[in-house]
């Protein structure tokens, strides 16, 4: 799979994105705070696809263009419905029928009203009925473009949500305040070493 275009809106209610890929590499410049990596979490989430990264990052909507060795384009979209709390996936392959389904997302918040076994037990039902889905499977089923890890090695974008997902159910830092930047910064830099460090030692 070839990544062609990549637009948002409003991610994290300020920042609008279109994005034409090079044909060979394209480098994405910013100072901290232009949302270079909410930009790789947004691809990450379209094409794993990845409840986790569609959920955790608010935008009004975000497509993917992208083709396949075999000339077929694909788009993957998801939109917010900020008054329902929903998104909106949506796969179109070529001229077909495109694939629809619509996701309730959940907040921080939400998840803090439960202790950290009944949040770990309502984000697993979660993403297991999120995956089950049939345009979530759709998506699966085509071919995932590859990423280079800290640890030099490559792997399938639907690797790197399982990463995530390990990671989510096991963490135990989710009282520390979310809307604190250090607390962030640092959440993220532990959930990289975590990943290196586990994966590594599986392989």
């Amino acid at each position: 799979m070839k990544l062609l275009n990549f637009r948002a809106t409003n991610v994290h209610g300020y920042l609008n994105y279109k994005i034409d890929f090079h044909e060979r590499l394209t480098f994405l410049i910013g100072i901290n705070g232009t949302g270079k990596t909410s930009v790789l979490k947004l691809i990450l989430g379209l094409i794993s696809p990845s409840f986790n990264y569609i959920n955790s990052i608010d935008f009004d909507e975000v497509e993917l263009i992208c083709n396949e060795p075999n000339k077929r384009q694909i788009v993957i979209t998801a939109i917010k419905n900020s008054e329902n709390n929903e998104v909106k996936l949506i796969l179109q392959i070529n001229d077909e029928d495109p694939l629809e389904g619509v996701f309730n997302r959940i907040s921080q918040f939400q998840l803090n009203e439960l202790d950290n076994d009944d949040s770990n037990e309502k984000m697993r039902f979660i993403i297991e009925a999120f995956d089950r889905h049939e345009v979530v499977q759709a998506i699966k089923n085509l071919t995932t473009p590859l990423f280079l890890g800290l640890d030099r090695r490559v792997y399938e974008g639907q690797q790197i949500d399982k990463m995530r997902q390990s990671f989510l159910f096991r963490r135990r830092y989710r009282h520390y305040p979310q809307n604190d930047p250090l607390n962030i910064s640092l959440m993220e830099i532990q959930e990289v070493i975590y990943d290196y460090f586990y994966f590594t030692k599986l392989n």
